[in-house]
């Protein structure tokens, strides 16, 4: 992922038309690489022009002391370490970063395979106040990614049902089973590769979609068809990330997917996530399940998968 980043990174510094400096702000949330990385003007590596400034506000302020450290090992004279929330940069610099910013790099997925917790709401808040705002000569900065699209399948999991459930005799004398109302719905960290399940569905890509610098929700539905009957007991979801191609259609940078890349069959070390139904379906091949699919900022946990409606799909 921070060699894709970085291959972006430098193409955007290049599109700037061989000017002697370029801004580049990465709100990381744990791991810095690709400002790190960016801000070395040595070796094949080196990615930006020698004027550039780079900027990493850190996650924490204990992280801050870190990148500092391993900025000060290795000379990084441009590298800016800022710890606090994204509003408190243009505090501590007045205006002079006020849209100053050609690219933006931002840590928005998890290794667990959720959106990681407040990173779309700084974001948002970077694309209004730091980006550059593109004018009548100049397309504006960019963000990496440019898009996070969300893929998503039916899947038979017994496993995920039973950590789901309070069995009856689960305290003595107690019957503890009402509390399946309240039952966990979202899980993290799911190996997908590793964990038993049955597909129930096709994977379906873009089920949802975020696009930066101007859009942080979604909200629509999707109809996906039931290949296989058994019982649906959660959406297993993933994400794409989308580079920045200009005035082409974006690339996938990188997946969280179960596999790492169409053409490879060994598993990916991103996990997954999914989304437990309370109570589970029973569904069958054939038919068609009505999906409201959520992603972005107003969504608890970002994701939100819910069925809305079913029905048999008939042959023309």
């Amino acid at each position: 992922r921070h060699c894709a980043f970085l291959s972006q990174v430098r193409a955007a510094a290049q599109c700037q038309g061989g000017q002697a400096t370029f801004h580049l702000l990465e709100l990381c949330g744990s791991c810095s690489l690709v400002g790190l990385a960016a801000a070395s003007p040595h070796g094949p590596s080196a990615v930006l022009p020698p004027e550039s400034l780079v900027v990493v506000r850190a996650a924490s302020r204990e992280h801050g002391q870190i990148l500092g450290v391993l900025a000060a090992a290795n000379g990084l004279d441009r590298l800016r370490v800022q710890s606090g929330e994204v509003s408190e940069l243009l505090g501590a610099q007045g205006q002079d970063w006020l849209h100053a910013f050609h690219c933006i790099v931002a840590d928005v997925v998890e290794g667990c395979g959720l959106l990681r917790q407040g990173a779309l709401e700084e974001l948002e808040i970077a694309c209004q106040w730091l980006l550059q705002h593109p004018t009548p000569a100049a397309p504006g900065g960019i963000v990496l990614p440019s898009q996070v699209a969300l893929t998503l399948q039916l899947v038979e999991c017994p496993l995920l049902a039973e950590q789901n459930q309070v069995r009856e005799d689960a305290a003595d004398g107690v019957n503890l089973s009402a509390l399946n109302e309240f039952g966990v719905r979202l899980f993290r960290e799911l190996p997908l590769s590793h964990l038993p399940h049955k597909r129930l569905s096709d994977a379906y890509s873009s089920a949802a979609r975020l696009q930066f610098p101007g859009g942080f929700s979604d909200d629509r539905e999707l109809v996906v068809r039931v290949e296989d009957s058994g019982t649906l007991h959660a959406v297993v979801f993933w994400f794409e990330l989308y580079g920045h191609q200009g005035a082409q259609q974006p690339a996938v940078m990188t997946t969280t997917g179960p596999v790492g890349g169409a053409e490879s069959q060994t598993p990916a070390h991103w996990r997954q996530a999914a989304v437990a139904l309370q109570p589970p379906l029973s569904v069958h091949a054939g038919e068609a399940l009505c999906l409201r699919v959520r992603l972005g900022i107003g969504v608890s946990g970002g994701v939100g998968i819910e069925v809305v409606g079913r029905h048999e799909e008939r042959g023309e």
